[in-house]
């Protein structure tokens, strides 16, 4: 997850099969509900033949979709499959039905650090490498889309700037462009408006703008750099458009005198990032730089048609503490984030954990906030206020999920689903949540889904 920073294909399911599924007399406030896995790493079962039940291997910021039928979708990520060595790059295609709890292996290789193969020609199908932490978009036909990350090119194992299209319905993928190679240093233009070739990178952002484009913005460049470089990719083209930022890595924000004003955010990583109705892109926190390195807790709007930059919220300074207010539901302060997870879900941005800190401690957090387009402020829904491990209740219970960064999320209607990352930092986790994010209501629940 950087993983899924544009609106996917977010279908809610038909009335009786989600009341089928959670019932809604199950529910109280401000419980997260467990589905299944547990907070420990789990090695993939997969079965004989495709399409049929497996359990998939614990894994961390890997491909997610929805499709039209309300099916979780997932792919690659780094994690483990079925052999006894990992965590490490993964390739395969999982899809889950929420309703019964299953998943099923839909395809893609059952073992580790998979080479890619690319065919001669752009536009032809092909396999990408196993990787993680990449990019991705959905364009207006329903494929999706992804760039970079880390993972096997065909000399090593690196960062990646290779583009792929996969076709949800086949499960095919299409070689887009980029370097076959790891760790390649991009082409850029002379100007800006020009077209060009972002350099490899993970952890960067992503969003489509109203008439289709995709839009990607900095990221992890390798050898503790950041980039904020920003680019824009014509589909029916097929060209990367470098359209701001800096070609130099590590630069520092540009913060306007006060929120709601033009600027430019700084180098980064890891950010958590959405696309509203209108096409915009926003993103929030990460690690990187904004008056020195650090993390970060800004949030910034991107308006395609102006081509311009907003400081919406947040501080210009790094290390910012997260504030709790004394009620769920009520304004506070989310601060500093890296990796954490996050939805698009009712018309706000949701956020949930990563790597911060509050006024006691530095840690992986639990907490869930949502961010309204209305007044642009943060409220504190649910979760502990501070980085203490969780409360597993048996599958179907709630409970608290223990705090991670790099988790999987989807969003079925008002419904948050969030799967895995690392506690740690390195061993990803197989724990499967559940939360609701009603809107005239206040149940806000996570639920455990197996075990």
């Amino acid at each position: 997850m950087a993983f899924l920073c544009n609106t996917l294909a977010r279908v809610s399911f038909s009335l009786a099969l989600l009341a089928a599924a959670c019932p809604p007399s199950a529910f109280a406030a401000n419980d997260w509900f467990l589905l299944s896995g547990s907070n420990t790493s789990q090695h993939a079962t997969y079965p004989n033949v495709i399409g049929m039940a497996g359990i998939p291997g614990s894994r961390e910021k890997a491909l997610t979709w929805t499709d039209a039928s309300g099916y979780l979708w997932m792919y690659g990520g780094r994690g483990y499959a079925q052999s006894s060595t990992g965590p490490a790059y993964l390739s395969d295609f999982w899809k889950c039905d929420p309703a019964t709890k299953t998943w099923y292996w839909m395809g893609g290789s059952t073992s580790l650090n998979a080479t890619p193969l690319y065919p001669e020609k752009v536009g032809k199908p092909g396999v990408p490498g196993s990787r993680y932490d990449m990019t991705q978009w959905l364009d207006a036909s329903g494929d999706i889309w992804m760039f970079g990350g880390v993972g096997s090119a065909s000399d090593g194992s690196g960062r990646l700037s290779d583009l792929w299209r996969l076709n949800p319905q086949t499960l095919q993928w299409y070689y887009m462009g980029g370097s076959k190679l790891k760790d390649s240093a991009g082409n850029y233009p002379s100007n800006y408006r020009e077209t060009g070739q972002p350099p490899s990178r993970s952890g960067g952002a992503g969003g489509v703008t109203s008439t289709g484009e995709f839009l990607l913005f900095g990221g992890n460049i390798g050898n503790g750099a950041y980039t904020n470089d920003f680019w824009l990719y014509t589909p029916s083209e097929g060209t990367w458009t470098w359209i701001a930022g800096s070609n130099q890595s590590n630069q520092l924000g540009l913060y306007p005198s006060s929120t709601g004003q033009a600027g430019y955010p700084g180098a980064r990583g890891g950010m958590a990032c959405w696309t509203d109705q209108g096409g915009n892109l926003w993103i929030f926190g990460g690690h990187g730089y904004s008056n020195n390195i650090g993390l970060l807790n800004d949030v910034w709007k991107y308006q395609p048609a102006n081509h311009a930059f907003y400081w919406v919220a947040g501080a210009s300074t790094r290390q910012v503490n997260t504030v709790f207010p004394a009620s769920h539901g009520d304004v506070g302060t989310l601060g500093c984030r890296n990796y954490s997870c996050f939805w698009n879900a009712d018309n706000k941005f949701w956020v949930s954990g990563g790597y911060g800190t509050s006024t006691s401690q530095y840690g992986r957090f639990a907490d869930l906030w949502s961010f309204s387009l209305a007044d642009y402020k943060w409220r504190f829904i649910d979760g502990p206020k501070d980085s203490t491990t969780g409360s597993y209740p048996a599958p179907g219970g709630r409970g608290v999920p223990d705090g991670r960064m790099g988790g999987l999320t989807w969003t079925v209607g008002n419904r948050l689903y969030l799967m895995g990352g690392t506690l740690d930092g390195a061993t990803p986790v197989s724990d499967f949540w559940m939360h609701h994010a009603a809107v005239n209501s206040s149940v806000n629940d996570w639920q455990l889904m197996s075990n």
